[in-house]
């Protein structure tokens, strides 16, 4: 928890969603889509040096009805994102 200007915030750092067959890893992908959403505001933290994967689009796909953030995060790498 955190608070902001007397706005208090929780911010959730979740597993990275994605297909696996890992148990305990898809576990926590749903406990993420679970948080996803609960959320009043979504911070969808993507790569920015390599061009978007399918799986990110699927993501931004997912949260684009949601009041939602887009980060690029490795940005002392050249960005490439398209």
């Amino acid at each position: 928890y955190m608070t902001v200007e007397g706005i208090s915030l929780r911010l959730i750092d979740t597993a990275g969603i994605r297909d696996t067959q890992d148990t305990v890893e898809a576990l926590g992908v749903e406990r993420a889509r679970d948080y996803i959403n609960k959320a009043d505001i979504v911070l969808c933290v993507i790569d920015g040096s390599t061009p978007l994967t399918p799986e990110e689009i699927e993501i931004l796909t997912s949260v684009s009805g949601l009041n939602t953030i887009v980060l690029l995060n490795k940005s002392d790498v050249a960005q490439v994102v398209t």
